[in-house]
């Protein structure tokens, strides 16, 4: 759990993270463990969700049975790759694909990146009982990989499996237009932006990796025809009716077919390629201001391996004859572990890096709710190192600044005062989660100084409310993460925000 590639504000105070001891434990009790997982694997189709079961032994061995249960192990290399593999091969459907999550139905998306990842990894195109088979079979009955979604596209286009002629663009100039601008990427919703940012750097750069034997073989697995006779022009907008959630309108393909057909060839091109290289520059500068922001989590688990490939991109651009090591790269390495969890199901990525604000202040809630104030004043004062449920835990995790220098530049909004909905260090205030944390402050400090000590300092309160005031729209609703104003809606269009400002204002204003 610890690294010197690790940066944090609070010594990693919350995080959460499995660790390797293939020693710990008894035969007998390793063997529970691997039965635990051998049954989930039997009734997959019936029982999709886990238990957490390895985590509920683990627990066990402090109840009084006094259980010595061990560490279910994430290890490094050799191990990992295992258990992805296993992992990934239980996860596959009855019709032989993969869905978006563990109870979906098969996706073209979800088909050919587990497919792509297992080939990877090793695994024959025959191997897996049959399962990599099957998985094909699917994929090319309903049309093939050119019908995955936009994110898959990008994925495969990165390994070499996908022209990038076949994606819809994603220029990032768009990073350099005025801000006034309603379709400026720093208007959009966060969790869009910040999905947009690395792939609109990766796909400036045209990013292919090294061309290997497995990408050549995968070249002829994904597809209905031959690679080279692949229209990659009508792949664009082709999607698998399975992956379809909202279908393009005419305005966007048009938009995009432009862009694709006539702003892409000068940007790539002397002297468009000036604006590209000064487009590619900024992208990069907002990203590393992101990691410096997130210490290296990232806003969950989509962005963060595209950013992680980015830096490296933009590492070996700069060093392009030297050891691929860099700094950068290795902390976005260390930050991998926080989205990994182990089940009996296996090892999977969560979507974040956990839910401790979330879960510490709706214990508090359910605790104090009781009113068993004087029994749980153990409980809620134990000191557990990660679980402390008192008002010092949640000053720690408390975000005490706003994010450096001019954060306004970078389409942040303040965030002294506010809690994030894991740690502090993942960088990102949420409104909810600093109600719900701050509620939990204001409950225990209600409770006698000498059951529960450490109490949340006044000024702390102050700041917690400046910050959740910042989300308050003008009809009284509290956005999650940023603030809409007047201003953004008149930008956006006139017409529709001075709709709003009447319905808004001056009507909620005579009720």
């Amino acid at each position: 759990g610890s690294s010197p590639r690790l940066r944090s504000v609070n010594n990693l105070l919350g995080r959460q993270v499995w660790e390797c001891d293939p020693d710990l434990g008894t035969p007998e009790e390793r063997a529970k463990v691997e039965k635990a997982r051998w049954e989930f694997a039997e009734h997959r189709f019936e029982r999709k969700h886990s238990s957490d079961l390895l985590m509920r032994m683990q627990f066990a061995k402090e109840n009084p049975q006094k259980l010595d249960l061990p560490a279910v192990k994430l290890g490094e290399n050799e191990e990992v790759t295992e258990e992805a593999v296993w992992n990934s091969l239980k996860r596959t459907n009855e019709d032989g694909g993969w869905g978006m999550h563990i109870e979906g139905h098969s996706t073209m998306l979800g088909s050919s990146l587990n497919y792509v990842a297992l080939r990877l990894l090793g695994e024959g195109p025959n191997a897996g009982d049959g399962a990599i088979e099957k998985c094909r079979k699917w994929i090319l009955d309903h049309g093939g990989a050119t019908f995955t979604a936009s994110w898959g596209e990008f994925w495969l286009s990165v390994l070499g499996v996908f022209d990038w002629s076949g994606n819809n663009p994603v220029p990032p100039e768009l990073w350099l237009l005025p801000y006034h601008l309603p379709f400026h990427p720093g208007r959009m919703s966060c969790y869009i932006r910040m999905v947009c940012l690395p792939m609109s750097y990766i796909y400036g750069k045209k990013f292919v990796g090294p061309v290997t034997p497995v990408v050549l073989e995968l070249r002829n697995e994904l597809y209905k025809v031959h690679y080279d006779q692949i229209d990659w022009n009508k792949a664009r907008t082709e999607c698998a009716k399975e992956d379809m959630c909202n279908p393009h309108s005419s305005v966007q393909d048009i938009l995009w077919s432009i862009i694709h057909k006539f702003v892409e060839p000068v940007l790539i091109h002397w002297p468009g390629r000036k604006l590209r290289e000064k487009a590619l520059a900024t992208a990069m500068r907002h990203i590393h201001y992101e990691d410096g922001c997130t210490r290296y989590i990232n806003l969950g688990a989509v962005p963060k391996p595209m950013r992680r490939t980015g830096r490296g991109i933009s590492f070996h651009d700069r060093h392009p004859d030297p050891d691929p090591n860099s700094v950068a790269f290795k902390r976005h390495i260390a930050r991998v572990y926080d989205y990994l969890w182990i089940a009996e199901d296996g090892m999977k990525m969560q979507i974040y890096d956990g839910s401790q604000v979330w879960d510490t202040g709706f214990t508090v809630e359910a605790l104090v709710a009781t009113d068993l104030v004087k029994e749980i004043g153990p409980t809620l004062n134990r000191g557990h190192p990660s679980l402390r449920i008192r008002s010092k835990l949640f000053s720690l995790w408390k975000l005490l600044d706003n994010c450096p220098g001019d954060f306004e530049k970078w389409h942040r909004h303040i965030s002294n005062g506010g809690w994030t909905f894991t740690t502090a260090d993942d960088g990102w205030q949420v409104s909810d989660c600093t109600r719900t944390a701050l509620k939990a402050c204001l409950l225990l400090s209600k409770i006698s100084p000498e059951i529960i000590s450490e109490p949340l300092e006044t000024e702390r309160q102050y700041d917690a409310v400046n910050c959740l005031m910042s989300f308050m729209e003008i009809i009284g609703v509290f956005l999650q993460t940023a603030m809409a104003s007047y201003s953004q809606y008149r930008n956006i269009f006139p017409v529709w925000a001075l709709i709003e400002y009447r319905r808004r204002v001056l009507l909620a204003g005579k009720k």
